[in-house]
């Protein structure tokens, strides 16, 4: 089993511990863990939205892997498209950092679970390391 899947199982599985009927939101989901965590959760029956940076990634998320919903964040209605498609979330897993996961930390439901994975590139940046 490669790095990246075991990367999704475990973050999905073990520590989000995603539930069918919950709402996963992932970032970065036409990348390599993105696709699998959003595989994952369809298969344990989550409402699966994906984000990512074109209309072709979003489109092959809907049709390819078959996610309920994808999000370009480079939209200009990307908050007022996310507000209407998420509404509130149970489970982020956070593949970018940044102002998308500032935005997330704003429509958590109760007791809803942020996986932060893709964080490590700019972590050093946040801190005023070069």
């Amino acid at each position: 089993m490669s790095a990246d899947t075991n990367v999704a199982i475990q973050g999905l599985l073990d520590v989000a511990k995603i539930k069918a009927g919950e709402t996963l939101v992932v970032s970065g989901a036409a990348g390599h863990v993105g696709s699998l965590v959003c595989q994952i959760g369809k298969l344990y029956g989550a409402k699966v939205i994906g984000i990512a940076g074109t209309d072709e990634k979003c489109r092959w998320l809907r049709e390819e892997i078959k996610i309920d919903a994808a999000l370009n964040y480079k939209s200009p209605s990307f908050h007022d498209d996310f507000k209407n498609v998420v509404g509130y979330f149970d489970v982020f897993f956070d593949n970018v950092g940044g102002e998308i996961l500032d935005f997330a930390l704003t429509r958590l439901n109760p007791r809803a679970r942020v996986i932060l994975c893709g964080e490590s590139k700019n972590c050093w940046q946040c801190r005023g390391h070069q």
